[in-house]
Order: structure tokens, then C-alpha cells, then sequence
């Protein structure tokens, strides 16, 4: 089973900044290995490495860089690495993944020669990972909402391409409906408190702490130029996780 929830940022800036999107996920008493690795377990942060092929991840469609946040309830951040495995061999389990909150698919989707598309972001996987061809993927919203990459005015019907575009707000009969969004607003005080614990995060090179900073910025649309910075921060740490061995296969 599973349950996708989106939060798009409510910005008075012109400039947009994407959106996160949350997918809760259930793997049941039948789901024997779950079919991912990482290359850190908490409390670090728990970033998927590698989906194995035919197993339960690869059939809910997880992908590299995406975060583990919660695990039964609890904050992956605030469990032991006892705790998580010992969760691990339990079931059922549930899961609360952050789409890859670094780079959107759009940025990361490379064309090659022969016309095809390869992702940049895959990190070092010993197995390549398989690309669903039911439909094409284009942005977020395509790989789970389920709306094959369209060109044009086509794309605007999803509010995740509005972002990402840049274009106007689509009317209410959007896919993607007024019951898949929360709009969120902040006062000056907050913006300020949260740029500087941002550009201490940074600073620190704490992943952990940029990860959740970005989700809280972007869920309250502020401060592009300081969220720029902490992506590629973020994006640059996450990558440097990635290549080192892996220290849970599940």
C-alpha cells in the first residue's frame, strides 16, 4: 500500500522552488527483503544508495537519493543504529520517503547520443538499476503521480511542472487537486531565524540538518538565494555519502 502526499511552497517571491513531495510506504508480513541499500544508518541520514531489481522497492519505484525520514512512527535522526536494524527485522514496516529533495529529475536526466535518457545521479551501484517503461518521466509528478511527460501547455496541468516551469497556476482542474495541497505561510521573524540556521547547517556540513531545513524552507517558499546554496551543499554532501561503501543491505 501506499500513500503519496505533496506540499508545495506558498511564495510571495516570483521565483519558485519546487516542491517536496512525501511517499509513505508499507511493506507487509509477505515482504521478506525490502531491496534497498544505503550507505549510512542512523542517526545519520539514511539516503538510498541502491534499489536490487524484482524486490519490493524496485516494484514501489524508489530511487537513488531518496531519504529515509521515518520508520514506524519514528524519526529515522533520532534512532540508534541498533534500534533501525533491529526495526528492520520486523514487519510490517512503515515507511516515510522524501523524493529526492536535492535536484529535480528534470536537472538530473541527461541525453545521450542515440537520443535516450540516462540519469547523473545514480551514484556508484554495483547493478544497474531498471527504468519502468510504461510511460516517460519527466519530472516528479510524472514518476508518481502517474502523468507521462507531455510538451508544452500539456505539462501545465501539473502543479509540480508549474513549479518547476515557472508558468501560472493552474486552474482547479489540475490533476493534481486541491486535496493534495497544503499552502503554508511564514512571518519575517521565521525567515530570519531559518536563513541562519540554514547558513549554519551549511557551514557545518551537517546533512542531516540541511535535509530537514530544505524541507521545512521550501514548504514555507522563502529565501531562494539561501536555498540555492543549501541544495548544492546538501547535494555535493549526499553525493560524497553516496560513493562510500554500503553499511545496510535490506
Amino acid at each position: 500500500m501506499s500513500r503519496l502526499s505533496s506540499w508545495w511552497a506558498s511564495s510571495t517571491s516570483s521565483r519558485r522552488h519546487g516542491t517536496i513531495t512525501v511517499r509513505e510506504l508499507t511493506a507487509g508480513k509477505d515482504v521478506d527483503k525490502v531491496g534497498f541499500c544505503v550507505p549510512s544508518l542512523p542517526p545519520a541520514p539514511v539516503v538510498i544508495k541502491k534499489v536490487s531489481p524484482g524486490t519490493w522497492a524496485a516494484d514501489q519505484e524508489l530511487r537513488t537519493g531518496d531519504v529515509l525520514i521515518e520508520l514506524n512512527d519514528f524519526q529515522t535522526s533520532e534512532m540508534s543504529t541498533q534500534q533501525f536494524l533491529s526495526t528492520m527485522d520486523t514487519r510490517p514496516l512503515r515507511f516515510k520517503f522524501i523524493v529526492n529533495p536535492l535536484k529535480s529529475a528534470i536537472a538530473e536526466r541527461e541525453v545521450t547520443p542515440d537520443g535516450s535518457e540516462a540519469s547523473a545521479s545514480e551514484g556508484s551501484c554495483d547493478e544497474a538499476e531498471p527504468t519502468s517503461t510504461s510511460f516517460p518521466r519527466g519530472s516528479v509528478s510524472d514518476w508518481y503521480a502517474e502523468e507521462p511527460a507531455g510538451a508544452g501547455e500539456a505539462r501545465k496541468a501539473s502543479l509540480t511542472n508549474w513549479y518547476l516551469d515557472g508558468e501560472k497556476l493552474p486552474d482547479t482542474g489540475s490533476r493534481l487537486t486541491t486535496m493534495h495541497r497544503l499552502s503554508f505561510t511564514v512571518e519575517t521573524g521565521g525567515d530570519s531565524e531559518l536563513g541562519g540556521s540554514l547558513q549554519t547547517a551549511v557551514e557545518t556540513e551537517d546533512l542531516d540538518a540541511l535535509l530537514k531545513l530544505i524541507v521545512e524552507a521550501q514548504a514555507q517558499g522563502i529565501m531562494a538565494d539561501q536555498l540555492d546554496a543549501a541544495r548544492a551543499k546538501a547535494s555535493q554532501l549526499q553525493d560524497q555519502l553516496l560513493q562510500g561503501g554500503s553499511q545496510g543491505d535490506f
